[in-house]
């Protein structure tokens, strides 16, 4: 917390670059999907927002109850009517039509889901590779107590960077080797209740017990040990020159318990603050917002004028994020290193 609020000036010249490349890299990682279809971005949007929350109108919502009629037979007498088969396939096949086009894949052309296919491992590198770049320069801060010689217009893209680059991917693919692994025993439970559900009987307590016990043990104990064993890569990836995932490994041995709580509270205080800066935001920037939409003549100003200080303050809560949390892994790395040497 010390590194990340009394160097924040520093941190931010050496984020802001970076983010904004990062948004320029992914907007036009869509306009390339979508082939600079605007009309095809909009419909998206919208296809998005209706799946997020689906509306099925009823042609029969406001039908009247029928009634049998004597030669139909009474409810007395046993005879139900029947509905009519043709009517309720109809109506099955019109909902299966309503949700089948909320879903937004469903309605893109083939050539662009074929570009989706090939821009999404792209564009994840891309991130990576973007990541890496503040990341190095505030590892190296850090650790030397002084901001890099290109601050505030940090932007350096050299081997360290591409080195990182591929530390993060392998220890992103080793955990979602290992997240795969532990979710197998929550899918063979899931299994067997959906099998005794269609089988006419109730989930076993014990089973959907078993599955929430497992995923909150996976969540708040396996990840953040699995996580803080690994992240110790980082530093010694920037400042020893290697990939640095075996000797993290070895490093963090006996600490995995202290570096899983530091982790865990580490992401409750991101969380809180993010949760507080986002609530200011947006009451701030709710009268701009209320004001853009009953004055469409300045609508384009005050929506600038909204969406610019906005930009402003996500840069600003990412910085304090990424410093803070991995600024978390470069404080062990120094307080082991130095016990090594002593």
């Amino acid at each position: 917390m010390k590194f990340a609020t009394g160097k924040f000036w520093n941190i931010l010249g050496m984020t802001w670059p970076s983010f904004l490349v990062l948004i320029a890299v992914l907007l036009g990682g869509i306009f390339w999907i979508l082939d600079l279809d605007m009309q095809e971005l909009v419909g998206l949007g919208t296809t998005l927002e209706e799946a997020a929350f689906p509306s099925i109108e009823r042609d029969d919502a406001d039908a009247p109850i029928h009634e049998p009629s004597e030669a139909e037979g009474s409810g007395d007498e046993g005879d139900v009517p029947k509905p009519d088969a043709d009517k309720q396939t109809d109506k099955e096949g019109q909902l299966d039509d309503d949700l089948g086009e909320l879903n937004p894949f469903e309605s893109l052309p083939p050539e662009t889901l074929r570009r989706a296919i090939i821009a999404a491992p792209l564009l994840f590198i891309a991130v990576l590779v973007l990541q890496s770049v503040p990341l190095v320069g505030y590892t190296r801060m850090q650790l030397r107590g002084k901001a890099p010689i290109l601050w505030p217009f940090y932007f350096r893209l050299g081997p360290t960077e591409i080195r990182l680059t591929i530390t993060l991917f392998l220890i992103s693919l080793i955990i979602l080797i290992a997240s795969v692994a532990a979710m197998i025993p929550v899918a063979i439970l899931i299994g067997i209740a959906s099998t005794s559900q269609a089988g006419g009987s109730e989930p076993s307590p014990g089973i959907i017990a078993a599955v929430i016990g497992i995923t909150l043990i996976y969540m708040i104990a396996f990840l953040p040990w699995l996580w803080s064993r690994l992240a110790l890569a980082i530093p010694i990836c920037v400042n020893e020159g290697e990939l640095g995932i075996s000797r993290a490994w070895q490093m963090s041995s006996g600490h995995g318990l202290t570096l899983s709580l530091s982790v865990i509270i580490g992401f409750i205080v991101v969380l809180v603050i993010s949760t507080f800066a986002q609530i200011v935001i947006e009451v701030l920037s709710l009268p701009l917002n209320m004001a853009a939409g009953s004055m469409p003549d300045l609508e384009l100003g005050l929506t600038l004028a909204v969406v610019i200080p906005t930009m402003l303050a996500l840069i600003a809560l990412q910085a304090f994020q990424n410093a803070f949390l991995y600024g978390l892994f470069t404080g062990a790395y120094k307080h082991l290193t130095a016990e090594d040497q002593e």
